[in-house]
């Protein structure tokens, strides 16, 4: 990590990371060296473009993605237990993995980051963890290019540190989650949309880079089936859950809670599960309310109102619970160690999570 760009504020040091984690320090470590490589990706010629770009970079989330990457590269080490779980102490061994994996993982971030900006800037969004958007902050036009040199530096990292299989599997990821954002886009008709239109939009949005997360850490420390097969499927279970509760808290959260405006995707006029849901119960006066426009404006209280009063977001809440059922299930065929552990209570806790 540039000293001079830590010192001067611009980039946190390592002790403001996520305290996601925190549980696990050996994974922290791992995350705080992905967050190294991530900051050098964002040095660019222009001084200008390194400020954004590590303006973002530096903004606290919780580094799933990366950190799913890690705990499935982990998975080699079944031998050694109570290795990532917090203790008393510090953990008794802790031997650092493949220099490749961390900058695989540091990609998949870098990749996700690359998706965020995108997305704000299609939905016109105002925040992103409790800041600016890089639109709002910087321009439109100067947002889509950060974004795609985002992208350029995935692309980097992976070209000289991973495997063609997952090169190609990753440029196949990316064409999946645009094709998802340009399916959100058309899916706007509350006459037209459905549960299981929506959960194939959720699977190249979020689900696929979950599970591309999970097979790229496993694969590139050499994990092979069945193993490989089960993590997979746990990251995109995990993925599918973890967006339905995503959808739900922009109707339940707090601005402050999300670190974004509440109701923006209803704003956007994307329809997400828990207002499918209650289209499916209601008489036709949500559908002519949406149609009309009205959820444009601010104050959006009555037609959440109306959402929760027709069940939409306890379907929602029933279908997260059984995607997450399904993880749990798929976590409990891995062999008996450390990760395994960590695995079920990270799974169970994302369920909960009130951000």
């Amino acid at each position: 990590m540039p000293a001079d760009l830590v010192s001067a504020g611009v980039f946190p040091d390592h002790n403001r990371m996520t305290t996601f984690w925190d549980d696990y320090p050996v994974l922290r470590a791992d995350l705080e060296r992905v967050q190294s490589v991530i900051l050098d990706a964002m040095t660019a010629r222009s001084s200008y473009l390194t400020e954004a770009l590590v303006d973002l970079a530096s903004r606290g989330g919780k580094m799933l993605r990366p950190g799913f990457a890690l705990l499935a590269a982990r998975m080699k080490e079944t031998q050694t237990r109570r290795l990532l779980v917090k203790r008393h102490g510090p953990p008794s061994f802790f031997a650092l993995l493949p220099d490749r994996i961390y900058r695989m993982a540091a990609a998949i971030e870098i990749l996700h980051l690359a998706s965020l900006v995108h997305d704000d800037v299609i939905d016109d969004a105002d925040y992103r963890r409790s800041q600016p958007t890089l639109h709002q902050k910087y321009g439109r036009r100067e947002a889509i290019l950060m974004g795609d040199y985002l992208f350029s530096k995935c692309f980097s990292l992976v070209a000289d540190y991973g495997s063609m299989e997952n090169a190609r599997l990753l440029a196949a990821g990316v064409s999946h989650i645009c094709a998802g954002e340009i399916s959100q886009a058309e899916q706007s008709d509350p006459d037209r949309v459905s549960v299981r239109g929506y959960i194939h939009r959720v699977i190249g949005k979020t689900s696929l880079l979950f599970a591309l997360s999970f097979h790229v850490g496993a694969s590139e420390n050499g994990i092979e089936n069945p193993a490989l097969r089960a993590l997979r499927r746990i990251g995109h279970n995990v993925g599918i859950g973890f967006q339905i509760i995503d959808d739900i808290l922009d109707f339940t959260g707090s601005t402050g809670q999300l670190g974004k405006s509440a109701g923006n995707d209803l704003r956007n006029g994307i329809l997400t599960l828990p207002v499918i849901h209650a289209l499916a119960h209601d008489d036709g006066e949500l559908a002519s309310y949406i149609k009309s426009g009205a959820c444009a404006h601010d104050n959006i209280d009555s037609i959440l109102g109306r959402i929760e009063s027709r069940g939409g977001l306890w379907h929602a809440r029933r279908d997260a619970e059984r995607y997450t059922a399904r993880a749990l299930r798929e976590a409990a065929t891995l062999p008996d160690c450390d990760v395994k552990e960590v695995l079920l209570g990270v799974i169970r806790r994302l369920l909960v999570r009130q951000y």
